[in-house]
């Protein structure tokens, strides 16, 4: 009877401990921010065809066929372009696709707004990647994979 109890006592002061590593691992991926290398992209590949100076902020976003993220995005994406279209937000959004299949972007974006090229010059390994770049050519801020919603949030109110 005294070993039952003894333990007993032990499994009973490890739920403690169990709760406390659920509760921090739970908070880890609630709070858990990737840091993204900004210095590892590029725009250099869209000069000279996109004038940078000719808008405040750009919103580059890298898509690509048979991803399905970027699949899922596209509603995000269309809502951008009805946004930019409204004055809603401060920045212009382009498209930057690996090959000239024009039919992976919403059908709002105009000819103007699409450009092609090799991503990996641009240092986009993966799509969907949104790139917040100012007139100067400053990489601000970049987004990779699908966003939640709260990302689309922070995104839009980055760009307001």
């Amino acid at each position: 009877m005294n070993r039952i109890d003894s333990e007993t006592k032990l499994h009973l002061a490890f739920i403690p401990v169990f709760i406390v590593a659920g509760l921090l691992f739970f908070w880890h991926v609630r709070t858990y921010k990737p840091r993204v290398n900004l210095s590892a992209f590029s725009t250099a590949p869209l000069e000279p065809s996109y004038d940078w100076g000719s808008h405040h902020l750009t919103l580059v976003i890298a898509e690509r066929d048979g991803c399905p993220y970027c699949e899922a995005s596209r509603p995000f994406y269309s809502s951008l372009l009805n946004l930019e279209r409204t004055s809603a937000i401060k920045a212009h959004v382009i498209f930057l696709l690996p090959n000239d299949n024009r039919e992976i972007v919403p059908d709002q974006a105009r000819e103007d707004q699409i450009f092609t090229g090799d991503m990996e010059r641009f240092g986009i390994k993966g799509t969907p990647t949104v790139l917040l770049v100012d007139e100067s050519r400053e990489i601000h801020a970049a987004w990779l994979g699908q966003l939640s919603a709260r990302q689309e949030e922070l995104l839009i109110s980055a760009v307001h």
